[in-house]
C-alpha cells in the first residue's frame, strides 16, 4: 500500500511542497530516499519511540519512503510527524477520516510523543496557502505564528496522540483565530499608532523597536510585519 503525506522544505524566505510517499510491503527494511539530511535519517529512532508511547510501532515490514521532488535537498526534524503518520497509514495501523490531501503536516517528535516547536513556520504556512492547502497541522507552540496567514485552518497539537485522534475524526476543530492574538494590547491607541507609522514605512520586523510599554504591541506586530515582508520579498 502506498500513501502520500504532504510537508514542506524551507528555502530562505520561501518554501516548496514536499510529497512523502510511503510504501509498505512484505520483507524487512527501512529505505528512505530523496536527498534527506542526517536529521531526517535519524528520525527513525524518534518516530519509533514516539509511536511506542501511544501504543503503536514500526512493524517488521519493508518500508520504502520517497521524499519528492527527489532532486531537492531536505533538512530538519519537522518531517518526523508526517513520516510517522505515513508509516501508520501505509501499514494499516491507522485509518484516516480527515482529508489529508489538502493538509500540510509538520512537527518534530520527542521520544514520549510530545511535539517540539519549530523555526521558520510563517513562510511555510504562507507557501501552503499559495499551494492550495486548506489546513495546516503543527506544534501548538507555533499556532499563534501560523494563524497570521488568513483563510487556513490551523491545528496546533501538543502530542502525537492528539494528532492521531484528529486524523481519525475524534479531534477538536482548528484552534486559534487571528483576533485572539491581539487582545492583550487592545485599547492602546497611541502606542499602536506609532507602530503603525513605522510599519507603513516598509521597515523590516527587526527595525521596529522602541522602549517602554509599547514593547507588547511591537512583539504582536512582528509576525504580521514578517508576513508582509516575506510577501514583498517573494514578489
Amino acid at each position: 500500500m502506498v500513501v502520500q503525506i504532504f510537508c514542506s522544505a524551507l528555502q530562505g524566505i520561501s518554501a516548496q511542497k514536499v510529497t512523502i510517499e510511503v510504501h509498505c510491503t512484505l520483507g524487512v527494511g527501512y529505505h528512505l530516499v530523496g536527498m534527506a539530511d542526517n536529521a531526517i535519517r535519524e528520525s527513525t529512532y524518534r518516530i519509533a519511540g514516539a509511536l511506542q508511547s501511544v501504543g503503536y510501532k514500526i512493524p517488521g515490514k519493508k518500508f520504502i519512503i520517497n521524499m519528492a521532488p527527489a532532486d531537492l535537498r531536505k533538512s530538519g526534524a519537522h518531517y518526523d510527524l508526517p513520516l510517522s503518520i505515513g508509516i501508520l497509514l501505509a501499514s494499516g495501523q491507522l485509518s484516516a477520516l480527515m482529508n489529508l490531501d489538502k493538509t500540510l503536516i509538520l512537527g518534530e517528535l520527542s521520544l514520549d510523543g510530545t511535539l517540539r516547536p519549530l523555526r521558520g513556520v510563517l513562510p511555510i504556512v504562507l507557501a501552503a496557502k499559495n499551494q492550495g492547502f486548506t489546513s495546516v497541522m503543527l506544534p501548538k507552540d507555533n499556532t499563534a505564528e501560523a494563524s497570521i496567514v488568513p483563510d487556513l485552518e490551523i491545528y496546533g497539537m501538543q502530542h502525537l496522540s492528539e494528532v492521531l485522534a484528529l486524523i481519525q475524526g475524534k479531534g477538536p476543530e482548528s484552534n486559534l483565530s487571528q483576533k485572539d492574538q491581539f487582545c492583550p494590547s487592545s485599547g492602546h491607541f497611541a502606542a499602536a499608532s506609532q507602530i503603525q507609522s513605522k510599519s507603513c514605512n516598509n521597515a523590516s520586523p527587526d527595525e521596529i523597536g522602541c522602549p517602554g510599554p509599547r514593547i507588547l504591541i511591537i512583539e504582536e506586530t512582528k509576525p504580521i510585519m514578517t508576513l508582509l515582508w516575506c510577501e514583498d520579498k517573494r514578489r
